[in-house]
C-alpha cells in the first residue's frame, strides 16, 4: 500500500489569506492594483490571489 504526502490548506476556495494582514488587505493598502494573479487550478486554494502588481511595484515606477 502506498501513501502520498499532500499539503492541505485550512482555507476554503476563494477565502482570503490572512498572512497578508487583517482581511488579507495589508498587502494592497495605499496602492493602486494594476494586475492580479489568481490560482485557477481546482482545489482548496482555487481563487486564491498568488501575485499582485501595484503602483508601488518597482517594475511600474518611472526611472
Amino acid at each position: 500500500m502506498s501513501t502520498k504526502n499532500t499539503v492541505q490548506s485550512p482555507r476554503k476556495p476563494g477565502e482570503l489569506d490572512r498572512t497578508f494582514g487583517i482581511d488579507g488587505t495589508m498587502l494592497l493598502e495605499g496602492t493602486e492594483v494594476k494586475a492580479l494573479a489568481v490560482l485557477k487550478v481546482p482545489g482548496v486554494d482555487q481563487g486564491k490571489i498568488i501575485g499582485v502588481i501595484s503602483t508601488s511595484s518597482p517594475r511600474l515606477q518611472a526611472p
